[in-house]
């Protein structure tokens, strides 16, 4: 589930105005707007949103990403 989706989820299921939660997350209205359209937004900002719907942000790895080509091979 997308990012923007959690927190849309959290704001239908709790009723919470987006100005009142914006507000408890510490980010304007504008910003939560842009993360609830999915516009990409600072790390630090989509942290606050996160854990004001009851959420963290965590770097998990799904599968090994593919070396590029050349690397990790000895150079002359």
């Amino acid at each position: 589930m997308k990012y923007n989706d959690l927190i849309a989820r959290h704001l239908q299921d709790s009723g919470e105005t987006a100005q009142a939660f914006a507000r408890r997350a510490g980010v304007s209205r504008a910003t939560l707007y842009r993360a609830l359209d999915g516009i990409p937004v600072k790390l630090p900002l989509l942290e606050k949103l996160l854990r004001a719907a009851g959420f963290s942000l965590a770097a998990v790895r799904t599968e090994p990403s593919p070396r590029p080509s050349g690397e990790g091979e000895a150079s002359n």
